[in-house]
């Protein structure tokens, strides 16, 4: 198919212009298809199908009241020879009509519905029948010899039920009880969907109507185990890195998301030389939730490594939930301590990529400062990168929870002033580094067995020692837990690893050299 023959029509609120989204597409497609940008006038009521669109379209170009139009109402996935082997009436352009196109699984009708509307609309004057309606329900079209008058005329007759439909859902809404309303507000939005396709049953009474059923699936089901359209979750967020859908495998829609998502992973930036490592004690949903966010976050955006390093007494975290770029390990301990420096270093001996990142399961780093941090490393200019600049900012519950369903760092960047600033000197939640030279420096201290100020010491020993740090202009943002155990200092910890960040701090780089040599952890290395 060539692009002339894929009209894609965007309708947009003049008073707020084209949307940033909608310009990208059209760039990014043009050369796929014909995209055309129209106002749209009638703003103040629900629908719209786009009839009004598709009126304005023809109007401007009258050579389409002569081609056969295929409308796609609907998400409908079609066989390739889905325009071959009609009708000689239709081949030839001779006859007005329309061939409905619908797939072999048929959508979820409801009676009720029509029932209600045909008594609210009036609908016994135009003489539709429920089984000529389920016919055209939720299914695409083949249209010959339409006009522009045609789909004015259907969006006319939608405006007017609308109209009308409001005026009793109004009035019916009165004196309800919270339970009854509830149910009327769930009532109005599902049959919401049916008045558009009322409209265009009603307006092809002149036309000759075929059904044709082809090898099909429809894509906006309702979800096996929940009573709930699929596309209605994602409303606000894309569905190519959600678990809801990938939970479906079978389903048409999760097959062509996952097809998509293909697509995008083989676009991901190249961070291949880089092995994140995020060691991790599951200490609250919390933590577990944050978890899964930054990992999915990392796969989203980058072709990379990542060792996520579980150790408790039993393991909290569901493997099915981590991408496949994500390697998981348990390890079976029943101290109240969460010895996070040693997992790091067994972790840093199991990578075998050029540069490391040691990156707490709680924080998101904008893509933008991860690449630049890594390409640094990459020209040999830098030994060590925070890639951030030292703004540790707490990102309160919604947004949270927002990031978690589209896992994209401009949400946060772009809502910064929101947020709180935990400190503006930090010196944890993410730094990267080239492996080689971390081992050389003895790697982590692991005379830290539990939190204390381990991401300092690291920082003073890299700096005694010589090594070449920066840091990345941007903040870090913290994904907000529950402060447990394993996030404050043990009885008399803090005096004793005060005491160990102190003697590093003194050391000349010999008597450092000669202390890191000492360290049981890097006997055999």
């Amino acid at each position: 198919m060539s692009n002339e023959q894929l009209h894609i029509l965007i309708g947009y609120n003049p008073k707020r212009g084209i949307a940033d989204h909608f310009r990208s597409f059209s760039k990014n497609f043009k050369n796929q298809a014909k995209i055309y940008f129209y106002p749209k006038e009638n703003t103040d009521f629900y629908p719209s199908n786009g009839y009004d669109l598709i009126t304005k379209h023809i109007k401007g170009n009258t050579e389409l009241e002569n081609r056969l139009i295929f409308y796609l109402p609907v998400d409908l996935i079609l066989e390739a020879s889905v325009g071959l082997n009609f009708e000689p009436s239709f081949q030839k352009g001779l006859k007005q009509g329309i061939y409905i196109i619908k797939g072999q699984k048929n959508p979820v009708h409801n009676e009720q519905y029509f029932l209600w509307f045909k008594t609210v609309l009036n609908l016994q004057k135009y003489n539709l029948k429920y089984s000529f309606f389920c016919k055209l329900l939720n299914h695409n079209f083949l249209i010959q010899k339409s006009n522009w008058v045609f789909w004015s005329n259907v969006e006319k007759t939608t405006k007017r039920f609308y109209q009308i439909y409001i005026k009793k859902y109004n009035s019916d809404l009165q004196n309800l009880n919270y339970t009854e309303f509830r149910s009327k507000i769930a009532f109005a939005k599902e049959s919401m969907r049916y008045i558009e396709q009322l409209a265009f049953a009603i307006n092809i009474g002149k036309f000759d109507v075929k059904i044709r059923t082809n090898k099909a699936e429809i894509l906006n089901y309702y979800l096996e185990d929940r009573n709930e359209r699929a596309e209605d979750l994602f409303l606000n967020s894309s569905p190519f890195y959600s678990r809801e859908i990938l939970k479906e495998p079978l389903s048409p829609l999760s097959k062509l998301v996952c097809e998509y998502k293909a697509k995008l992973d083989a676009d991901r930036f190249d961070l291949k030389d880089v092995t994140f490592l995020i060691p991790v004690r599951i200490d609250s949903d919390s933590r577990l939730v944050n978890l899964y966010s930054v990992v999915n976050y990392l796969h989203k955006y980058f072709k990379t490594n990542i060792i996520v390093f579980e150790s408790d007494h039993d393991s909290k975290i569901d493997i099915k939930e981590l991408p496949n770029s994500c390697l998981y390990y348990f390890n079976i301990d029943f101290s109240p301590y969460f010895h996070r420096t040693r997992i790091i270093n067994w972790m840093i001996k199991k990578s075998t990529s050029r540069f490391i990142s040691i990156y707490d399961c709680d924080v998101i780093i904008p893509t933008d400062q991860l690449k630049k941090s890594v390409s640094l490393l990459r020209k040999n200019l830098y030994d060590m990168i925070f890639p951030y600049d030292g703004n540790f900012v707490d990102v309160d519950p919604l947004f949270k929870r927002m990031f978690s369903e589209i896992l994209d760092p401009n949400l946060f960047n772009s809502n910064k002033n929101k947020f709180r600033s935990f400190t503006k000197r930090s010196n944890g939640g993410a730094v990267l580094l080239t492996r080689a030279s971390y081992i050389k420096a003895g790697m982590e201290n692991e005379n830290f067995s539990s939190w204390g100020p381990e991401d300092l010491e690291r920082l003073k020993r890299m700096r005694n020692l010589g090594y070449k740090i920066t840091r990345i202009e941007g903040s870090l943002y913290h994904l907000i837990h529950e402060r447990n155990e394993n996030s404050k200092y043990y009885g008399n910890k803090k005096i004793e690893f005060m005491e160990e960040y102190f003697k590093i701090c003194n050391l000349s780089i010999n008597e450092l050299l000669n202390y890191i040599t000492s360290w049981e952890w890097n006997q055999n290395d």
